[in-house]
């Protein structure tokens, strides 16, 4: 996040003061001229920068034109079958909502940790706008005002099947959210069916997001037509807004707002480009429009304009040679909350078009997630607990099997796989009544450092199908640290400008902090390099977690900041330099040494392998049936009618990780473990 320094001087005299301000990029595209900030220096909107980052991104995702010449093409169908959006069609189309709230442990009702009563107050908003209803300030008598007759439900029913409110509560465990995190950590761990629910995220935004109140993922075209798909991911459709901008201070005065945008109607705003609509000055500044308004927002029943609005102006008029005043209360402009109250009839045509076609928009007209939960027989539910001995090569993973159904569960069996590798059933035998659980434990075996996913389904309960599949099919994940060989770490850290917003600590498995430093004082240059040394006993887990109360992370718009941690012999552990409010990383010494590898009489070596490993017994007897396993027990190797007393194995092919290799000397078979580097 840039920052700025304000320099106020008296005579000779002078003081720096640190205060942040808006960055001239956003999701790493520069920001669009005509997206001017308000008044208070916030940034209404960064949908159409979000939308440009995606367009670069995926060289699939359809140009405006491409989508604009889609959009027409459904309207003119629209319009041939007599379906004008103009009239009132009696077709109401209500749309599934799923709140995610995500905090990092406030008290209920504290800072982003919003009640339910100021996200229900964002939903009556919602009603109110999108049904121009009478007597509320989502009303207004303008000719060419629609009620777009669509509607916001918050859902009954979670993915699994269960009852919900249709608020999901997460503790994600960080204070703030810049770009990066939101896109590949928040949405991805928290959203639900896209094809199901309409997905808004809430919560406190950091980093170059820091004063900007929201932004949206414009929809995607459909295939139908011959049309090519546009890229773009499902998991991260939906809507983001700031906590401080969602809900409504007029129906609800105990919630937590912004002192500027207390009404909602940044999220009438943003769910508006959600279901296709955009800024009413197309985001240029020219006044230059055609019949189909093209280089505008295509909707020509809004009135040219070529700047966006702030405050609530009377009167303005941006293209004075252009007919009508700017429509300044439009919920697609920038004008204050209370000043918003107009969608157009072209504005509803462009949204019905969008929910009756597009991928992710479509489907949720006929979503039956707003009903209550329908009652199941026999419904089982799978989830993954994850382990909480990952510093070892062999963690306990279990799954916890509960009975949702009417029916007493006395059997069931559950397929799975771990990285995509198929294994044996495992079955569930015993009296599991309704709401009550069961721990399944799933076979032990040996894993890399590294990334699992274990994916897992109930196969049949009571030698029959479960009647409720939605909760059937689940993935869990976890990860085993890389293990160093060293008694010590030395940890760099190179801090930018803004010390007062760095902290760091080292951490081992038991929970205790080893070292630790900030925060620091802030400088005007780039400060001192911080190298502290520290002692690391083997044979356990260490994490380091480096964070940054702003977002922005230690490089490097104010320094080239750096982290970095390296072993006694200067191996390099992890190292790393931008992220926004935090970055981690975990690891284990000793675990993976020689010594702790070979647990037989006959000798492993050189151990670490690369090319080729020998099995040596000193006492001379020979070594027989040499096999190695990878650690999910397939065989990768096996060399029969051996009978030397040194073998040597090739594994020069083989992936880089652990193995399991097992042979037979003097009649007693025997296991130890190996790395291939």
């Amino acid at each position: 996040m840039k920052k700025l320094l304000y320099f106020f001087a008296l005579v000779t005299v002078g003081a720096w003061a640190q205060t942040p301000k808006a960055t001239n990029k956003l999701f790493g595209v520069d920001i669009n001229p005509t997206n001017t900030p308000t008044a208070t220096g916030k940034i209404r909107c960064a949908s159409t920068e979000y939308e440009t980052s995606l367009q670069q991104k995926y060289s699939t995702r359809a140009t405006e034109e491409a989508f604009e010449n889609w959009m027409s093409a459904k309207i003119r169908e629209r319009q041939a079958t007599g379906n004008r959006s103009a009239q009132s069609t009696n077709t109401v189309y209500t749309i599934p909502v799923v709140v995610h709230v995500i905090h990092n442990g406030d008290a209920y009702g504290t800072g982003e940790n919003i009640t339910d009563e100021q996200v229900l107050s964002q939903i009556q908003v919602l009603n109110q706008d999108f049904r121009r209803m009478l007597n509320t300030p989502g009303y207004n008598t303008n000719a060419v005002g629609a009620d777009t007759e669509i509607e916001f439900c918050l859902a009954q029913t979670d993915p699994d099947g269960n009852e919900t409110t249709g608020i999901h509560r997460v503790n994600l465990g960080t204070a703030s959210w810049g770009e990066n995190a939101i896109e590949t950590t928040m949405k991805p761990q928290t959203q639900w069916n896209p094809d199901l629910y309409f997905n808004i995220w809430v919560c406190r935004f950091g980093g170059d997001l820091f004063g900007v109140l929201g932004y949206a993922q414009f929809p995607d075209n459909s295939t139908l037509g011959g049309l090519d798909t546009i890229g773009g991911e499902a998991d991260t459709d939906g809507v983001v807004i700031g906590y401080q901008y969602f809900g409504s201070q007029d129906i609800y005065p105990e919630g937590t707002y912004d002192s500027e945008f207390f009404n909602g109607r940044t999220s009438t705003h943003e769910i508006g480009h959600c279901f296709g609509l955009r800024h009413i000055w197309g985001d240029t500044s020219s006044c230059t429009v055609n019949a189909t308004d093209s280089l505008k927002d295509y909707c020509p029943d809004t009135p040219a304009a070529s700047t966006a609005t702030s405050g609530c102006p009377v009167g303005k008029n941006s293209c004075p040679n252009a007919p009508g005043n700017d429509m300044i209360e439009n919920y697609m402009d920038y004008t204050d909350d209370g000043c918003m109250n107009i969608f157009t009839q072209d504005q509803k045509e462009r949204m019905l078009v969008v929910l009756e076609n597009s991928p992710r928009r479509s489907s949720l007209r006929t979503s039956t997630v707003c009903q209550a939960p329908q009652g199941f027989e026999i419904d089982g539910s799978l989830n993954f607990n994850a382990p909480t001995d990952t510093c070892t090569s062999a963690p306990t993973l279990s799954l916890t099997l509960q009975n949702k159904g009417t029916q007493t569960i006395n059997s069931a069996v559950i397929e799975y796989a771990v990285d995509g590798v198929t294994q044996p059933n495992v079955t569930y035998n015993g009296n599991l009544t309704t709401t009550q659980t069961a721990q399944i434990q799933l076979p032990t075996s040996a894993f890399t450092s590294g990334t699992h996913t274990v994916t897992f389904n109930i196969s049949s309960i009571n030698q029959t199908a479960d009647q409720n599949s939605n909760n059937d099919n689940k993935s869990g994940s976890f990860t085993i640290p890389e293990f160093y060989n060293t008694t010590a770490v030395t940890i760099k850290i190179q801090r930018d400008e803004f010390g007062s917003e760095t902290a760091w600590s080292l951490v081992n498995d038991a929970g205790q902090t080893l070292a630790s430093g900030g925060n620091y004082s802030d400088t005007n240059s780039l400060p001192a390099l911080i190298t502290q040394t520290v002692n690391v006993p083997a044979n356990t887990c260490y994490t380091f977690t480096i964070t940054d109360a702003f977002g922005d992370g230690i490089c490097c718009d104010y320094g080239d900041g750096f982290y970095e941690i390296s072993t006694a012999d200067n191996q390099i552990i992890f190292a790393g330099s931008t992220f926004e409010s935090s970055a981690s990383y975990s690891f284990g010494v000793g675990a993976l040494s020689t010594s702790d590898f070979t647990k037989t009489t006959v000798k492993l070596y050189p151990n670490p392998a690369s090319d080729i490993l020998y099995l040596e017994n000193p006492s001379g007897t020979a070594i027989e049936n040499v096999t190695v396993y990878n650690t999910l027990g397939q065989e990768v190797r096996y060399l029969k009618n051996q009978s030397a007393s040194k073998v040597a194995i090739s594994v020069a092919n083989l992936p880089v990780g652990m193995y399991i290799i097992q042979f037979t000397t003097e009649g007693v078979t025997q296991t130890a473990k190996f790395a291939r580097k």
